[in-house]
C-alpha cells in the first residue's frame, strides 16, 4: 500500500487556526494540514478516518466476496479503487 498506514491522528486546532492530521510513527508524519474550509473540522475528521474507512470497506468486500455482483459490494469497490488510485 502506497499510503501512510493508520491510525491517523487529527489534532484540535491549533493557534494558527488550522486542523492538523498526523499518520504513525509517534505522529511524525503530517497527513494534512486543513484551515480556512467551510466545513474544516468534518473535512479534517474524514480525512483522519480515511484508513480506518479503506480498511473496513475492504472487510465487507472479502467478507461478502460471495455476493459478487451485489450493488453494495460494487460500490464499496468502486470506493476502495478510487482510495488506491
Amino acid at each position: 500500500m502506497n499510503h501512510t498506514p493508520g491510525p491517523w491522528t487529527l489534532h484540535a486546532k491549533h493557534i494558527s487556526g488550522a486542523y492538523q492530521i498526523t499518520g504513525a510513527k509517534g505522529g511524525a508524519l503530517r497527513i494534512a494540514t486543513i484551515t480556512n474550509a467551510p466545513n474544516d473540522q468534518a473535512n479534517a475528521l474524514l480525512i483522519a478516518a480515511a484508513p480506518e474507512l479503506l480498511a473496513a470497506l475492504e472487510y465487507v468486500v472479502g467478507f461478502y466476496d460471495e455476493w459478487e455482483t451485489s450493488p453494495v459490494c460494487n460500490k464499496a469497490r468502486a470506493a476502495i479503487a478510487n482510495a488506491k488510485g
